[in-house]
């Protein structure tokens, strides 16, 4: 296997190395490096998730169901003069970059992504990106419905996107801690590895909306509704199995104190998309398309 900085040069339709691409040798890398490099990951993942759920567990805890971890009623709450600026310099900056971007041309994985929503359009159903194709089939959806599919239509649909999860984002935080809630949307929206994908024809902020909604259910003690914005979070993008196994070790903690069978119940949209995963890795041989 072979150290790959970009897919740049590699056919990703053929699955090869493209011919124009540059020859050189692969230095190869000692054992003990990759043993190393997953034993880290692996630490990585299970210190993140155990820190993040025991950091929940006084706000999630059975005792604290309805008090700390239930939102308050954000629907009686009034826009501030500072929120309703920030609102205004938000709007601003991403209306000046949508049109500052819109017309330029198709960055890296956005060209597969193109092409992809085109098959869609055009009635051919194969994937040649490694994501699923969740993300392509609404867009595509859209188009069909709108007929609009210039590349500048659907960096437009994606900003539209991209205000939903805005949105979502503060609503979130609104229903958890109003205080800060609209000082961490302007750190959130202004993230610097984040902020380009705003524009773009990417997967990325359409799983991330779907992944906020989730945690947002959560809250609402929606349990159901978790576990299947979770599962079309997967038909978007398949790593996000990460983010549901996490959400359902949140829901068995904030269910810990109910009887086993009400438990179970509680997580059984988790475990059915577990289980659809699973069944797609077999068939599909593999986590990428």
């Amino acid at each position: 296997e072979g150290v790959v900085d970009d897919t740049l040069d590699i056919d990703r339709t053929a699955f090869r190395v493209g011919r124009s691409a540059p020859r050189r040798a692969d230095p190869g890398a000692p054992p003990w490096i990759r043993v190393t490099l997953w034993a880290v990951t692996m630490l990585g993942l299970l210190g993140g998730l155990t820190s993040l759920t025991i950091g929940r567990v006084v706000r999630a805890g059975p005792d604290m169901a309805t008090g700390q971890f239930a939102p308050q009623a954000i629907t009686k709450q009034r826009l501030t003069m500072n929120q309703w600026l920030s609102l205004l310099f938000v709007m601003t900056v991403m209306g000046a970059c949508f049109l500052a971007v819109r017309s330029m041309d198709l960055r890296v994985d956005e060209q597969e992504n193109q092409a992809q929503i085109e098959r869609y359009v055009a009635g051919n159903y194969r994937t040649i990106t490694g994501t699923t194709g969740g993300f392509h089939a609404v867009v595509a959806i859209v188009s069909t419905l709108t007929g609009q599919s210039r590349k500048e239509d659907i960096r437009l649909l994606v900003l539209l996107i991209s205000g939903a999860t805005m949105l979502v984002f503060w609503w979130l935080l609104t229903s958890v801690d109003p205080q800060v809630a609209t000082v961490r949307t302007l750190q959130f929206v202004f993230f610097p590895l984040l902020f380009p994908f705003w524009f773009l024809i990417y997967s990325d902020v359409f799983a991330l909306m779907l992944l906020l909604l989730a945690v947002l259910a959560l809250t609402l003690r929606r349990f159901h509704v978790t576990g299947m914005l979770m599962i079309v979070s997967l038909v978007v993008r398949q790593t996000y199995i990460v983010w549901m196994a996490l959400l359902g070790l949140w829901t068995v903690i904030v269910n810990v104190a109910e009887p086993l069978r009400s438990l179970v119940t509680r997580g059984a949209s988790f475990g059915i998309g577990a289980g659809l995963f699973l069944l797609f890795v077999i068939v599909n041989g593999g986590v990428a398309v």
